[in-house]
């Protein structure tokens, strides 16, 4: 009887562990995540779409070379140093995180959110909007600018793989 038990509290338990990888994986491969589906459309007022109202309801088609997973760190740039940018990270709460350094190597792919500049009119919610990005500089970044960062935190760092500008407005 007890190890009957024991083999059904084991089955539970893996099955428990398989729907939290599953979740997981899902999360990270479904395209728009969380920083996607929040782009800014520059030059047009009522972007991004807002949960509370007040914006517009797009779907964003990632552009070649951006990472269709979740970003590591979405945050507003600080302070800049060289080859590293001290990064606010966006909390849920709305409270101040600490800055996070991302650290940009010869690696680093960096882009520039480009998907509104051509754009006159906001398209209609729901609609599919193919994100342009264009090449950016680490000189071309200025405090205050959003970063959507992809990369390998090591310890308080993150050493960019990719990072997505959308300039301050």
């Amino acid at each position: 009887m007890k190890h009957s038990f024991l083999a059904v509290i084991g089955i539970v338990f893996g099955l428990a562990l398989l729907a939290g990888a599953a979740y997981v994986a899902v999360s990270l491969t479904v395209p728009n995540g969380p920083a996607l589906g929040g782009l800014r459309l520059p030059g047009l007022a009522g972007t991004p779409s807002s949960k509370k109202g007040g914006g517009i309801s797009i779907d964003v088609v990632p552009a070649p070379g951006i990472p269709v997973t979740s970003p590591d760190l979405v945050g507003s740039l600080v302070e800049k140093k060289d080859n590293s940018l001290m990064t606010r990270p966006q909390t849920k709460g709305g409270g101040e995180a600490p800055p996070t350094e991302v650290v940009v190597t010869g690696d680093t792919k960096l882009y520039r959110n480009a998907t509104g500049d051509s754009l006159t009119t906001p398209p209609p919610p729901g609609t599919k909007v193919q994100m342009v990005v264009e090449t950016w500089t680490v000189a071309q970044i200025n405090p205050g600018d959003s970063l959507i960062v992809w990369g390998a935190r090591r310890g308080d760092r993150i050493v960019a793989d990719v990072i997505l500008v959308e300039l301050a407005r």
